[in-house]
This record gives structure tokens, sequence and C-alpha cells, in this order.
């Protein structure tokens, strides 16, 4: 009986042993696939990459540039050829004062309806149809017949023209003139008299001087004639003024023709011959005639001015065409600056005034309509491709350029150096390697955190497996106990039967 129960007890232990055996094979086949998934997540952890802030040097520039008159010019490329020789590339930026700028929207009053039509106001002052001054508008047609430009009249002798009755040049004395001969100014970038630098005629020399007064031209202390190049690039002026009390200027075709080229009578006429009779030009002008004017502004001009008007509208309708890019209508109104005293226009677009869906309200109805003015903007043009030389300093920085015209006339410029960031794009890029640094921490904790859940877990597994090894142990100790037992029952039953 205690043979059965011994083997019975060790088979058990085996069945127990075996088993503890298969669970601890089971918990080493999880701790490997903890092993894996770890290092699996450590070796996206060592891939990832590590954001890097922007560098302000990366959105830092060194430009030059250098001026030309009115102009400023920044270099946008230089490529050497040579010999100390460039292809350099530019960009010309100048102000343009005239030019359509948007003003701030105006709230447009609109009355009427579709069948008498509409009408449009801002507070008192109505708009009206750019270069229609009023619905009653003729067109009429009027001939000049002109010779060099001046008006020919006729009387019982025959075609005249009206010229100076002065002479206006070589006076008697050599440091004083009549304040009223021509005086001769350079022209300025934009084609005006520059009335800094001006010049008169003396003895058939130019000399420069400094005033005019009552006493006549005053020339400046020891001034030396001068020699003026080209006489084409001068405006000519003879003290005239026009109604508006301006100095009126001639260019020199028109002093040569009028005053020096013509032959002057007594009475300030001057008969065509025969060969300047074939010379006299017919031309066929065309006005528009306006009645019932309401405009307060159009009440204040006179026709000729109003003409004037309607030729500077046809222009401003250009520029409001190559501004937008499409040949819409605009209405307009004049209001005076209380600063000039000019009247200044304000342009509206007539698609967007006969958009009734803008416009709320009943007895009123008012809408924000888009506003356009006059004003100035910067404007650009790139040149290409100029041959040019350069100077360095002793640093490697350049100091000066030297281009040359078409037909190789060289003209030295100094460079100016200028150092700019572009705080906008920095700041993006600042920004943007904020959010970055952000997921890239998150993505680190994400991954911290589930490695520390895996590790919490092996550490769980490991104490279970010390925990099968020590029940193993046990139960090998106890199935040597038992083996023991069993082998002394053995013993014990053979020496009974051998006995």
């Amino acid at each position: 009986m205690g043979m059965s129960a011994s083997q019975a007890r060790f088979l058990c232990l085996t069945a127990r042993k075996n088993n503890v055996e298969f669970e601890g094979q089971q918990i080493n086949q999880q701790r490997t696939t903890l092993s894996n998934e770890s290092a699996s997540y450590y070796s996206e952890l060592c891939n990832m990459e590590v954001p890097t802030p922007p560098s302000v040097d990366d959105y830092t520039k060194v430009s030059y540039t250098f001026n030309d008159g009115a102009m400023t010019n920044t270099i946008i490329s230089m490529l050497a050829k040579g010999n100390n020789e460039y292809s350099i590339s530019y960009l010309e930026q100048w102000q343009d004062d005239y030019s359509i700028v948007a003003a701030a929207s105006s709230l447009v009053a609109r009355s009427g309806n579709d069948t008498s039509g509409f009408k449009y106001s801002i507070g008192n002052s109505n708009l009206r149809p750019l270069m229609e001054f009023s619905d009653n508008q003729t067109t009429t047609t009027e001939t000049k017949t002109t010779f060099n430009g001046k008006t020919v009249f006729t009387d019982g002798t025959g075609p005249y023209i009206v010229v100076p009755t002065s002479n206006p040049v070589n006076p008697n004395s050599p440091t004083q003139t009549n304040s009223g001969d021509y005086k001769f100014f350079p022209k300025d970038a934009s084609g005006n008299a520059d009335t800094t630098n001006p010049l008169v005629l003396i003895n058939g020399q130019y000399y420069p001087f400094s005033h005019v007064d009552n006493d006549g031209i005053t020339l400046l202390p020891g001034a030396q004639a001068v020699t003026v190049s080209d006489i084409n690039n001068y405006l000519v002026s003879n003290g005239d003024r026009d109604t508006n009390g301006n100095v009126v200027y001639y260019t020199y075709e028109q002093y040569q023709t009028d005053v020096l080229g013509q032959t002057t009578d007594s009475d300030g006429k001057h008969y065509l011959t025969q060969e300047e009779q074939g010379m006299v030009q017919t031309t066929t002008e065309t006005k528009t005639v306006f009645t019932d004017l309401k405009d307060p502004y159009l009440l204040t001009l006179n026709e000729d001015q109003l003409q004037d008007l309607l030729e500077t509208e046809k222009y401003y309708r250009q520029m409001l065409k190559e501004k937008f890019g499409d040949d819409s209508e605009w209405f307009v109104r004049y209001i005076k600056n209380t600063t000039s005293g000019i009247y200044e226009p304000y342009f509206y677009k007539k698609q967007e005034l006969e958009d009734g869906s803008r416009y709320h309200g009943n007895d009123t109805q008012l809408a924000h309509i888009s506003c356009f003015s006059l004003g100035s903007t910067t404007k650009t043009k790139e040149v290409l491709n100029e041959r040019g030389l350069v100077e360095k300093d002793s640093s490697g920085r350049y100091v000066a350029i030297t281009l040359f015209d078409k037909d190789n006339n060289p003209t030295t410029y100094t460079l100016t150096t200028t150092t700019s960031t572009d705080e906008e794009a920095y700041n993006d890029a600042m920004q943007q390697y904020h959010f970055e640094q952000h997921v890239y921490d998150h993505k680190v904790q994400e991954i911290n955190s589930k490695l520390e859940i895996i590790q919490a877990q092996d550490k769980q597994l490991e104490l279970k497996l010390k925990q099968l090894d020590t029940e193993e142990n046990a139960i090998s100790t106890e199935m040597d106990a038992v083996k023991k037992v069993i082998s002394k029952n053995v013993e014990s039953s053979f020496k009974t039967f051998n006995a």
C-alpha cells in the first residue's frame, strides 16, 4: 500500500514539474515578445530626427544698392565673366506719385428704381459716370490752321502769325540783362524745368545767374561762361506767365522756330513767305459741348478747363484699365483738398455700385463700396545682364560698380551695403520649429510610456518566472525524497522475497 502511494505521489510531482516547466517556457516566450517590442520602440526613438531651431543667418541677406538720379537700384545678381568683368542684373525702383491707389471704402446711398434709373451719392455729393459731365453732351468739330504750332491769321496783306516784338539775346550790358529776356533751364528726370541751375544767354554765351528782380538778371559773383553740351536738354523761359500765373516754358525747338527763326515786324506780326505758306498745317479738333452742368466742381470750370478735364478723365480711365486689367466702367466724384485747395478725384466701380445685394435699408439704401484715388506707389523694373566692373575693399566687400551703356560709355556708382533680415519668415520658421519640437517631445513621451509599460510587464513575468523556479526546485527536492522512499520500499520488498 505504501509502495503504491509513493509511486502515485511521484507521478503527481512529475506532472506538476512538467507543468511548471511549461509555464516557464510560456513566460520566456512572452518576455522574448516584449523584448522585441521594446527593441522596436528603441529603434524608432533612435531614428527620430531631432528638430533644429532656425538660424537668423539663414534669413539675413546682404544687398548692394546704388542711386541713379531718382531711382534706387538693387543688385540681384553678379556673374563673373573674367578680367574683373561681370554680367550684372539689378532692380530699378522709383516713386510714382501719380498712380491709382486704394482709399478708404465709402458709404454710398442709392436712390431711384429700375425704371427711372438709380442715382448714387455720398453725403451731399453725387457720383457721376467718368467722362460724362451732363445728360446733354454734344460734339463739335473745329478746324485750326497753324504754322510751327502758332495760329495763322489772315488780313488784307496775307496770312501771318504773332511773334514777340523784343530781341531776346545780346543785351548791351555784359553783367545784367533785361528780366524779360530768355533764360535756359536744364530738364529734370520728369522733363520739367530744373530751376536750381538756370543759365542766361549773354552775347552768345551762357552764364549761371542767381536771381531775377526789377533790375534784371544778376549774375553770380565771378560767373564764367559755361559750355552747354546739348541745348536740346534745356527748356527756355522769357518770363511769360499763363492765366494761372505759372511761368511758361518752351522747348529749344519752339524757341528757335518762334523767336530766332522769324522776322519780327513792328506790330508783332510775321507774314508768311510763299515757302512758309506751303508748311502751314490744317488740323481738325473735336470738342465736346456741355450743357446743364450740375456737378459743383464742374460749374467752377470754364470751357477750356472742361475740355482739359475731359482729356484728363480719359487718361484716368486708361490708368484704371491698366491697374485692374479690365474695361469696367467707373463713377467719379471730386473732393477739395483743404490743405492744397485742389480738387482730387475718387473712383467707384460701376459694377459694385449696381450690385443690389450690397444695399441695406428701405427708405435710404446704403452700401460700403470700394474707393480708389490718386497717390504714390513704388514701381519696379528689372534690368538684366548689364556689362560692368566692380571694385572691392580689403575685406572683399563691394564698394563701387561701373556700368557701360550701349555706346560703351562708363558710369561709376558708389555701392551701399545693406543687411536685412526677413523677420516674418524667421518668425514663421521659429513657430514651425516649436511645433515640430512639441510633436517630437510628445512622440518621445509616448514611446517612453510604452517602454515603461513593457518594462513593468517584463518585471512581473520575471518575478513569476522566479516563483516557478522556486516551485520547480521544491518539486525536484520532494521528488528526490519520494524516489528515496520508493527505492527503500523496493529494496525492502526484494529482501523479504529473497529470504
